[in-house]
Order: structure tokens, then C-alpha cells, then sequence
């Protein structure tokens, strides 16, 4: 059994950035794009189940916002810079969107994980967890996914159309992408070391500070890292140094890093976090299989003049129908 792992916000960003004209026609090629994208990587790697996971509310809702005020912070900024047409044009295609999500929870059997307070990723990653044996393909160019590579999770960048996997990336044929700066294959993920790596170094994107002094080589963090099981001298020697911020305070590396992994690391939320993941999540699979999907979608794909997919309806139905447990 394959689930289909669908980051929900990240696949209708990419909708979005890639059309253009009015919100209304952009609104409807958005739903083409996101139905044709979840259908591709289902017919690609043989899914046997869609999961579409959603953001649990606004950033100063997350539990992470609760660990450091300043996650995300940027998001709030560029919100509120948006001009009164961006606004409106923003609202209108968020209207499309919620609108296909109510058909995906009413009238679909897709799962649909949404928890107050946690991001996709929190229940992407936990989702993974509770169905260890299953295989997950994860549909997201987030490379926060990278630590959660393994054996039977592998992720699908749609906007490179690259399968990242422990092997290494791959094209939609199967092959081998190459680093043109190195004309070899592109290496393959360590998601040790990329969880690592991040939690030192931080995300500014994110708002996660980094917490090894700044100018560091990447030597040195490697040989910490390498250093992690023992705790040596390569681990203390970095891990218990201290430097200053830019906020011009004294940072103990240690410290800062164990900070971030709260934040970046997708197996350390609170308790009562993941309590509540478990709980939502059993909640939110569908016991009873729902019928007549075939005849729901092809009314919402009239609805929204989605005219080429609802000719081609049947290729679609199939994930659609798809229930837990299939």
C-alpha cells in the first residue's frame, strides 16, 4: 500500500505563482493544476490512498509561534504588505480552493488532516509515524521533508518533477538528475545530516536563528555530527562553545541548537501536540467508504468549467474513490 502525502498549502502556492489573468480564471486553472498534480504522482507511484494535509490555523495559533515569537514573522509581514487588489484578488482564489477542499472532505474518500495549531508538515510527519509499515510518497518541494527520508518514504517535487529518495533524484523517467555545476548525478540525501545541518545553521526564512557561530566551516560541523553517538571532543568542542548574537547576546551553541530542533526536528513536539495529532488523526479516517464519488466530481468539475478533466473524469475517480484501508 502506497499513501499519497499531499503538503495542501505548498501545492496551492505553486498553483498559484505559475498562472496568471483574472483571480477568477486563475482560481479555475489552480483546480486543473491540483487535481492533474495529485493524479500524476497517483497513476506514478501507484498510490493506494490520498492524504491532503492542511495548515491548523494562523502562525500566532502554531505551537511553534509559542516557542519563539519570531517563527514565520516574515509570512505576517508580506501579508500585510499585500495592496487592496491582492487582497481581493487572494481572496477570490482562496475561495476556489476552499470550496475544492469542502469536495475533497464531503464528497471523496481522501482523508483530511487538519489540527488547530500544527503545520502540515507536524501531521505529515505523523501520519508516517503511526502507519509504519506503509509506503508514503510525501508531494511537497519543501525540503523540510528531507528528514524524513527513509526506506519506505520518498517525496515528489512537482515544480522540478524530481522523486527524491535515499538513492538520490530522480526524473519522472526514472533517471538520474545531474548537478550541472559537477555534470554528476545529484548527490543523495543524508537526513541526519540535513536535520542537523539545519538546526545548527538555522532557517531565516523561517525565523529559526541559527546556532553555530557565524563563518563556521562545514568540516567542522561535519565532524560534530559525526562525533554525535560518542560526544567526543569534535561534539563538545563545538556544541559548548559560546559567541554572541546579533542581538548582542551570549549564546551557548548547545543551548540554541536544542532550541531549534524543537522547532525544525518533526519528532519533537510537545506531548500534548502529538496527543493531539494522534487523536484528530484517528478521527479524520473515514470508516465509511462514501459512494457515487464518480457523479459528485463530475458536478464540481462542471460547477468550475473544469471541461478537460470532466471529460476525462474516470482517470481521476480513482484516487477520489480510494478509501483507507483499500
Amino acid at each position: 500500500m502506497t499513501h499519497i502525502l499531499v503538503d495542501a498549502l505548498n501545492l496551492f502556492h505553486r498553483a498559484k505563482f505559475v498562472t496568471h489573468g483574472s483571480a477568477d480564471l486563475r482560481g479555475g486553472m489552480a483546480l486543473h493544476i491540483i487535481l492533474n498534480s495529485i493524479n500524476k504522482v497517483w497513476n506514478q507511484f501507484k498510490g493506494t490512498h490520498v492524504v491532503i494535509a492542511l495548515e491548523g490555523g494562523r502562525r500566532t495559533n502554531s505551537w511553534r509561534y509559542k516557542q519563539e515569537i519570531t517563527y514565520k514573522a516574515h509570512r505576517e509581514v508580506v501579508r500585510l504588505e499585500r495592496t487592496a487588489k491582492e487582497v481581493e484578488e487572494d481572496k477570490i482564489y482562496f475561495e476556489y480552493i476552499n470550496q475544492l477542499i469542502e469536495f475533497f472532505a464531503k464528497y471523496t474518500n481522501c482523508t483530511i488532516l487538519q489540527v488547530p495549531g500544527c503545520e502540515a508538515d507536524d501531521c505529515i510527519a505523523r501520519w508516517t509515524q503511526l502507519h509504519p509499515d506503509l509506503k508514503h510518497v510525501i508531494v511537497s518541494s519543501d525540503t523540510d521533508y528531507y528528514q524524513l527520508l527513509s526506506p519506505n518514504i520518498q517525496i515528489y517535487n512537482g515544480i522540478t518533477s524530481e522523486t527524491i529518495n535515499l538513492d538520490g533524484f530522480f526524473s519522472d523517467k526514472g533517471d538520474f538528475i545531474i548537478n550541472k555545476k559537477t555534470n554528476k548525478p545529484k548527490a543523495p540525501i543524508n537526513p541526519e545530516w540535513e536535520l542537523f545541518k539545519k538546526c545548527m545553521l538555522g532557517d531565516p526564512g523561517d525565523g529559526v536563528f541559527r546556532a553555530a557561530p557565524p563563518r563556521i566551516r562545514e568540516t567542522k560541523l561535519r565532524e560534530a555530527w559525526e562525533d554525535r553517538h560518542e560526544k567526543g571532543f569534535s561534539w563538545n568542542n563545538l556544541m559548548l562553545a559560546k559567541w554572541t548574537d546579533h542581538n548582542n547576546r551570549d549564546l551557548m551553541v548547545l543551548e540554541r541548537y536544542n532550541s531549534n530542533r524543537i522547532l525544525v526536528d518533526l519528532t519533537q513536539q510537545p506531548a500534548e501536540i502529538i496527543e493531539l495529532m494522534d487523536k484528530l488523526i484517528l478521527e479524520s479516517i473515514k470508516t465509511t467508504k462514501k459512494s457515487n464519488v464518480g457523479v459528485w466530481f463530475m458536478k464540481f468539475c462542471h460547477t468550475y468549467s473544469l471541461t478537460r478533466i470532466e471529460q476525462n473524469a474516470d482517470k481521476y475517480v480513482a484516487f477520489l474513490n480510494a478509501s483507507y484501508g483499500d
